[in-house]
Formats: C-alpha cells, sequence, structure tokens
C-alpha cells in the first residue's frame, strides 16, 4: 500500500458547487477502489493525499494529472505504509483561504517558505529538494 502527496494549482477559480461535484464524484470512485485521502484547498491550490494499492493509485494519478480543471501537479511524497491515516475518509475536504490559514497557525509563526509553498508549490520544493 502506498501514499502520495501532491500539490497542483487551479487553472481558473472553482466555486463550492464544482468543488462539491468533483468531491462527489471523487468519493464514489474512492470508495469502489478503497482509495483514502484529504483534499485540502487553500486559495487556488490542491493539496491532496491519496492512499491505497499501488496500481490503483498509478492509475488514479494518471488520471488527476490529465485533469485540464488544475495544473503544475507535483508529486511531494510517494511513499509504502502499512496502515492508512485516512482509513475512514473516501475523502475528506476543507477548503481555506491563505488568510484563515495563517490566523489558524498563528500568522507571526508560519514560516516563509510555507506561505511559497502555498503560491508556487514547485517553487517551494525545488527549494527544499
Amino acid at each position: 500500500m502506498r501514499r502520495i502527496l501532491y500539490v497542483s494549482t487551479m487553472s481558473s477559480p472553482m466555486g463550492d458547487a464544482e468543488l462539491e461535484a468533483i468531491l462527489e464524484v471523487a468519493r464514489a470512485h474512492n470508495d469502489a477502489q478503497a482509495i483514502t485521502g484529504l483534499l485540502l484547498v487553500i486559495d487556488d491550490v490542491f493539496i491532496q493525499v491519496l492512499e491505497g494499492a499501488g496500481d490503483t493509485l498509478n492509475q488514479l494519478v494518471a488520471k488527476i494529472g490529465d485533469d485540464p480543471r488544475h495544473r503544475d501537479m507535483t508529486i511531494v511524497s510517494d511513499i509504502v505504509i502499512e496502515t492508512r491515516d485516512f482509513s475512514g475518509w473516501s475523502m475528506g475536504f476543507e477548503r481555506m483561504s491563505l488568510s484563515r490559514l495563517i490566523r489558524a497557525n498563528r500568522a507571526s509563526r508560519i514560516s516563509q517558505e510555507w506561505r511559497m509553498f502555498l503560491r508556487s508549490p514547485a517553487s517551494a520544493i525545488s527549494l527544499w529538494t
């Protein structure tokens, strides 16, 4: 079993209704394929964790990568796991603004690297590798 974390940027702004439609399809698919995970949307950035069987995740990640609703998809982590962190969620979800995230993390304590990561994941990742 594997856990994949990726980040990407919306191709164009999405409203709550569009995100809910994506979630409805994703949850049904994930239930059928024994995939669990979490989708976090911060402003126009997707941060998603997916857990499941290797071949199943490969197919899903390839499909997600071809989805024109986002761009600049970057795999941040792809690891083998023994147990799931999101076993109860076919697709957990949270949407927030960067300002809400900063407030939630006590503005002065969020690092410049994290801010950069949220605005441009690929650029920030290049700093850490």
